[in-house]
């Protein structure tokens, strides 16, 4: 891209972020807002520009939802926009588009060491594809593959496979999760609303994510303990079958925030035991590394070396 200012946005089912990405490729303080608290996306950054005073060159959007074209849909959110339309409204050029695990994954390469935290030794292959999971308000999949000039993105709707069961108990835990005759994905259980339909599932009542998590923290709940105990569990599955999917011998990073939310709730052993318990491919997963991800706002790193990318053109 042209040297000149661009608007970042990380783009979420709950929060969208906002920030300026300056000339000499800083960037600015986020501005953070409920996604709800707009109508629509152009009338966010309407509301951001005039509360700021930017008026940005360029664009580049961060979507929790697929990007297949000029017309992108948030998954778990009303908001429809197009990036031609952004661009013929604000002047964007480009308006770079992506998923927003992808542009995690595409932020991989930018961020420090200490953005990282060990959580199942390995040994990366630096030639081999890195592989990023995302559990949040939804369950985001991508991956980073190196090429002889620098980096492809490979998006990914990973999150909406078929969640399998491990064993007997697990297919009876799934008849409680699945409405009758109903998918059940690995979203559906995976994310943060999922933790608290594990809950559901094994002791019969309502809580938060976050009421889960603080009651396997503490004595007298064995329900949430069981709850995040196989939470970690199925996570460590998925990820397991993902890492041999993308042959992530680079390694996996766990980016979306409710493993570090979940804080030592989260079973680090009940996740490796399930990571690597793949039959005849269990040595395989051995050597991928797995960390997680703990930086903020990773998405704009990403999106800024997206930029970067780019040819100079119009619309991505």
């Amino acid at each position: 891209m042209r040297a000149g200012t661009a608007l970042l946005a990380d783009i979420g089912g709950t929060n969208t972020r906002f920030a300026l990405l300056d000339a000499a490729g800083r960037i600015g303080t986020p501005n953070v807002f409920p996604t709800a608290a707009h109508e629509t996306l152009e009338a966010a950054v309407q509301h951001w520009m005039d509360e700021t005073g930017h008026r940005p060159d360029a664009a580049a959007l961060a979507v929790a939802g697929p990007v297949t074209g000029d017309a992108v849909a948030l998954t778990n959110h009303p908001w429809r926009f197009s990036a031609s339309g952004l661009a013929a409204r604000f002047g964007f050029a480009p308006v770079c588009v992506m998923n927003d695990v992808a542009a995690i994954a595409r932020a991989l390469p930018e961020l420090p060491d200490g953005a990282f935290t060990p959580l199942k030794p390995g040994s990366a292959n630096p030639d081999a594809a890195r592989l990023v999971i995302a559990p949040g308000t939804g369950l985001g999949v991508a991956a980073l593959l190196p090429t002889g000039n620098g980096f492809a993105v490979v998006s990914s709707e990973g999150g909406h496979v078929t969640l399998a069961a491990r064993d007997a108990t697990e297919a009876t835990l799934f008849e409680k999760l699945r409405p009758e005759g109903a998918h059940l994905s690995a979203e559906d259980v995976l994310s943060a609303p999922g933790l608290a339909l594990l809950y559901r599932a094994v002791s019969g009542r309502e809580a938060t994510p976050e009421e889960v998590t603080a009651a396997a923290l503490g004595c007298g709940d064995p329900h949430a303990k069981a709850a995040t105990a196989t939470y970690s569990a199925m996570l460590g599955g998925l990820a397991g079958d993902l890492a041999m999917a993308f042959d992530a011998r680079g390694g996996v990073v766990i980016a979306g925030d409710l493993p570090g939310r979940m804080g030592p709730a989260f079973d680090r052993d009940a996740f490796i035991r399930r990571f690597t318990d793949k039959g005849p491919f269990a040595a395989y997963l051995e050597t991928i590394p797995v960390r997680l991800l703990d930086a903020p706002y990773p998405a704009f790193a990403g999106l800024a070396a997206a930029l970067r990318d780019q040819p100079n053109r119009p619309v991505t």
